[in-house]
């Protein structure tokens, strides 16, 4: 008996665990732009796939299969242009990154809960430095231009 595919639970699968995948793929990829490229890659095929996906089951593991073998498969397509993991290594690696991002939702949690004890000066460093990918030292050099914004963020006079 053949299911029927359930577009809303699958939509609202994907969207709760992306989090958890793009973790996975950058865990599993050096380069981030590369980590970005496989996870938009491995979102396609999961829809692709939407269809072989049981609502019944966990869709995490099942996700994670296929982001594992986009991953693989964009290793091998990028075997030529650099020096990449072996894939033997690749797949153990991709295991114990499987387990650890089992634990995201609440290692994101307890994250959320630290940045909330931060101040908010403290706070917005973090988000200049994670959020806008630049460097504190690029941060300080601009800070010199406005008057001591750096200085002032982080109570070093």
């Amino acid at each position: 008996m053949e299911r029927s595919f359930d577009q809303t639970s699958f939509i609202e699968a994907l969207t709760r665990h992306q989090p958890a995948l793009e973790a996975f793929c950058h865990a599993n990829l050096a380069n981030r732009e590369d980590a970005r490229d496989v996870l938009q890659a491995a979102c396609v095929m999961l829809w692709q796939k939407a269809s072989d996906w049981n609502p019944e089951t966990e869709y995490l593991p099942w996700a994670f299969t296929v982001a594992r073998f986009t991953v693989l498969s964009h290793i091998r397509d990028r075997m030529r242009d650099r020096l990449v993991f072996d894939e033997d290594v690749m797949l153990a690696m991709a295991s114990q990154t499987e387990a650890a991002a089992n634990d995201f939702d609440d290692r994101r949690e307890a994250l959320r809960q630290c940045l909330q004890k931060l101040s908010v000066d403290q706070r917005g460093l973090l988000q200049d430095h994670y959020g806008t990918q630049r460097s504190a030292a690029h941060r300080f050099r601009c800070s010199q231009n406005d008057g001591g914004f750096f200085r002032e963020r982080t109570g070093h006079h």
